[in-house]
């Protein structure tokens, strides 16, 4: 695999530990990590690398659960390479699909553009955004999108409009295998930096009182299920503060799982599941995961 691998301009990893690249803090290797120099150098890579060689997309990896046997092929990590921000000569947002949404709002605080408070409070990143339609407090990511641009596993590009995209409840409809490059963004929505670090510091105050913000955690565990929600069954299933091997649903939030510093990936997964199974017993409702679950679930011997 390794003689195989293209001649790039960014820098391979091998068997490079992946729990620092993630907000749960756990997890195995990637046989390979490639960072890319930039865009035409992922391009590159991706029109000349082995056919058959597994590929993952790592951004800020703040909801993942990387499993403890790691995962194979090559993991590309975005976060490092695809970070401008601009804006166009329509007035509209240009943004590298690995920039944190963080530096999102502050862009639009010193360009005075409204409408992106909700996005402040969210970790990650913009490509992570997307892909899962990410939103609280009223608004959604399919609420601001203009474009996409995308590249496949085989170096392929092409734009998607919003509506294109078909979103939904933390997810949309693109092919899966896409690469999310870079996105154009409505800048149409005038504010004053004032009005803006307000709005901003509300959101803030509130998710502070009900979330366990500086924990080692990637929000939500389980999607809400339709007229329900989930911390509300995950309470009432007796799980809110429990703590096994590490691993805890956040007495402030019953619906975040922490990492108290001592779990491993496989000790978060089991106890989701535990939670699963008990509310599936007690209620009939099946949670969804919404931390995305990648990797082997148990090392390599």
């Amino acid at each position: 695999m390794i003689k195989n691998l293209p001649k790039i301009r960014g820098k391979y990893l091998f068997d490079e530990p992946l729990a620092k690249y993630n907000w749960f803090k756990t997890g195995g290797k990637a046989d390979i990590l490639f960072m890319p120099k930039d865009k035409e150098d992922l391009i590159y890579f991706l029109k000349n690398k082995p056919k058959d060689l597994p590929i993952f997309i790592l951004g800020a990896g703040s909801n993942l659960l990387i499993r403890d046997g790691g995962i194979r092929g090559v993991v590309i990590l975005l976060k490092k390479t695809l970070n401008n921000i601009s804006i166009n000569k329509e007035g509209d947002i240009e943004i590298s699909c690995g920039i944190l949404n963080s530096k999102v709002l502050n862009f639009c605080k010193v360009n005075e553009i409204g409408g992106y408070e909700f996005l402040g409070t969210i970790p990650g990143s913009i490509g992570g955004s997307i892909r899962m339609n990410a939103g609280c407090y009223g608004s959604e990511i399919k609420d601001k999108l203009v474009n996409i641009d995308t590249v496949d596993l085989n170096g392929n590009e092409k734009t998607y409009l919003n509506k294109e995209c078909n979103f939904e409840y933390r997810n949309n409809n693109l092919p899966k295998d896409l690469i999310f490059v870079s996105a154009i963004f409505d800048g149409s929505e005038k504010s004053s930096k004032e009005k803006i670090e307000k709005s901003f510091k509300e959101k803030s105050e509130k998710r502070k009182l009900s979330q366990p913000i500086g924990n080692k955690t990637c929000g939500c565990t389980f999607k809400n299920p339709e007229g329900l929600s989930a911390w509300r069954l995950i309470q009432e299933a007796g799980f809110q503060g429990l703590e096994v091997n590490g691993a805890k649903m956040s007495e402030k939030h019953a619906n975040f799982m922490v990492n108290t510093g001592t779990a491993r990936s496989s000790d978060l997964e089991d106890l989701g599941e535990k939670i699963q199974e008990k509310v599936k017993q007690d209620t009939g409702v099946n949670l969804e995961w919404e931390v995305q679950r990648v990797g082997d679930r148990h090392c390599l011997p």
